[in-house]
Formats: C-alpha cells, sequence, structure tokens
C-alpha cells in the first residue's frame, strides 16, 4: 500500500472471536434456516390480519366477488396460498415464496382485459348463461402478500447477530 498506514494485529482472546465469527459467516445456514421459520410465522400473522408487509391493508374485493364468495376474508377463501408458504435453502440463499399458480397475479395485480378464444368462435364455462365471442375481465388489484417488512429485516439482523457472536440462533 503506497501512502502513509498503520496495521492492526488482533490477538489473545479477541483474535480468537473474531476468528470463531469468520469460521461461522462462512455458513449461515442455521441462521436462514431460522429465518425461514419466523417469515412462515410473520407471513402467517399478515394473512390474519389481511395486510402486506408494509403494513398497508389490501385492496378490498369487488362486489362481484363478495357475492359469490365462500371463505372468509381476503386471499384466504381456500387457505391454499397462505398454506403454501415455503422456504428453502440453496447454499448461502434463502428463498421464500409460493408455487401456487395464481400467486403472481394477486401479488401484482393484472390490467383489465378482454378475453377471446384462442380455438374456436366463442367462450363458454359454468355459469355463463350462454357462449360468447368476448368477455371483459375488470382485472385485479395488487395485494402483495409476500416480502420483507422492516420488522423481519430487524429480526433477520437479531437471528444473524446472536448467530455470529453466540453461535446459536433461537
Amino acid at each position: 500500500m503506497a501512502g502513509a498506514m498503520i496495521e492492526v494485529r488482533v490477538d489473545g482472546r479477541a483474535g480468537a472471536e473474531l476468528a470463531r465469527i469468520a469460521d461461522r459467516a462462512g455458513d449461515l445456514a442455521d441462521a436462514l434456516r431460522e429465518f425461514g421459520e419466523y417469515l412462515l410465522e410473520s407471513h402467517d400473522r399478515r394473512f390474519a390480519q389481511g395486510v402486506a408487509p408494509n403494513g398497508a391493508p389490501w385492496a378490498p374485493l369487488a362486489a362481484s366477488t363478495l357475492a359469490r364468495k365462500r371463505g372468509p376474508g381476503i386471499l384466504r377463501e381456500s387457505q391454499r396460498l397462505r398454506q403454501s408458504l415455503r422456504y428453502q435453502l440453496a447454499g448461502d440463499t434463502l428463498q421464500f415464496g409460493t408455487d401456487v399458480v395464481y400467486a403472481a397475479a394477486q401479488q401484482f395485480g393484472l390490467p383489465a382485459r378482454t378475453l377471446r378464444p384462442k380455438h374456436g368462435k366463442a367462450l363458454w364455462w359454468p355459469g355463463l348463461p350462454h357462449p360468447v365471442a368476448a368477455v371483459h375481465h375488470p382485472g385485479l388489484p395488487p395485494r402483495p402478500f409476500i416480502g420483507v417488512s422492516d420488522d423481519d429485516l430487524a429480526e433477520l439482523g437479531r437471528i444473524v447477530a446472536g448467530y455470529l457472536l453466540d453461535g446459536a440462533t433461537a
């Protein structure tokens, strides 16, 4: 290094402690696993409250949806989304989400659009009074249900700090 320089050497107990922390930092799987479990609980609480990760309430249901709805609350008719949330560890990465096909439409919303048949001349499904050439779909407002809140990030910090400094997770 050119110019002025100092060298800091840490030895003794502090050096041993830093070496232990550096070793633990190489494998955060236990800490990430604990955070995955925490995220399952955090998302479960938000589903019960009907709020996005930022605390904003989910968009209300349309009157037409309320008229045919069978289950409780928004995004909870069958509980499928809520129960499908999973995490998995891939190296030093925690992946969290769901494999439910319609999840992205709920998370990000859908624009209004006109549905037309891809094959044939008409659309038909049970409940439709007769085959039709096109159907207007009003779209879906976004209802973000997957994400990390400020509280979640603070908990991640506590988990990682506890893991690195104490060598233990909850």
